[in-house]
């Protein structure tokens, strides 16, 4: 695995503490712009869809917005010893003392706000970081050979039958088309250890978890029962 690409990232950086090998991560979310995508909601009670030519136009009035992201965001990186390299005013990056970088493009919806750079940084990775969200299946045709795919016990990666969302992700692509990832890796934590708790991620976390090896989806949602139950 070379270099990973996360779309949806939140305040995630477990795969980061896990995969030291790793040493470029690229993060994406459309936080701290809008929880929900494109999404714009104002004061007045009007619904946009905003895109990336009206994104800086939105921002200050839009509800949906996320005000303590970066802050937020900022502390949880000091707290597992990220040191701030470069900060704009849509992309942050941070690297610590394995010489891991995160790269985090901010307030980007996937995939109607990708510049130039983006994509470019996109190109760069051969791993998918596939975590709560389920971004379009084009991530895949934008990354590199081979690919890998992470996930975890805490995501469901199959759907009921009857089931007609998510139609264009990446996840009913991946169940139909297995083969397009080399290898599928699922992170199985201690079941003591509280995932959802920012204020206890420290780097020795790893020490909790196991990687397990999976052919595909199914694979891993079957074990991620196991795990969970």
């Amino acid at each position: 695995m070379q270099q990973a690409v996360y779309i949806g990232a939140g305040h995630d950086i477990i795969p980061v503490l896990i995969f030291r090998d790793i040493k470029k991560f690229i993060y994406i979310d459309s936080q701290p712009f809008s929880e929900h995508g494109t999404d714009v909601y104002t004061k007045e009670y009007i619904s946009y869809e905003s895109t990336l030519e009206t994104r800086e136009q939105y921002e200050a009035e839009n509800l949906l917005g996320r005000t303590r992201f970066i802050e937020d965001q900022k502390d949880l990186m000091n707290q597992n010893n990220f040191i701030l390299q470069s900060e704009s005013k849509y992309c942050i990056t941070y690297k610590n003392e394995y010489n891991q970088i995160i790269k985090y493009h901010l307030s980007c919806s996937f995939p109607e706000f990708l510049t130039d750079e983006i994509i470019s940084d996109i190109g760069e990775c051969n791993t998918l970081i596939l975590c709560g969200y389920f971004p379009h299946k084009k991530i895949l045709s934008m990354m590199k050979e081979p690919k890998f795919l992470i996930g975890n016990c805490h995501t469901v990666y199959t759907f009921e039958q009857e089931d007609t969302s998510e139609a264009e992700s990446v996840t009913r692509y991946l169940l139909e088309n297995p083969y397009m990832i080399e290898n599928y890796l699922l992170l199985k934590e201690d079941k003591e250890y509280e995932y959802w708790n920012h204020d206890k991620i420290i780097p020795s976390i790893r020490d909790n978890y196991m990687i397990i090896k999976c052919n595909d989806l199914d694979e891993m949602e079957y074990n991620r029962k196991i795990f969970k139950n």
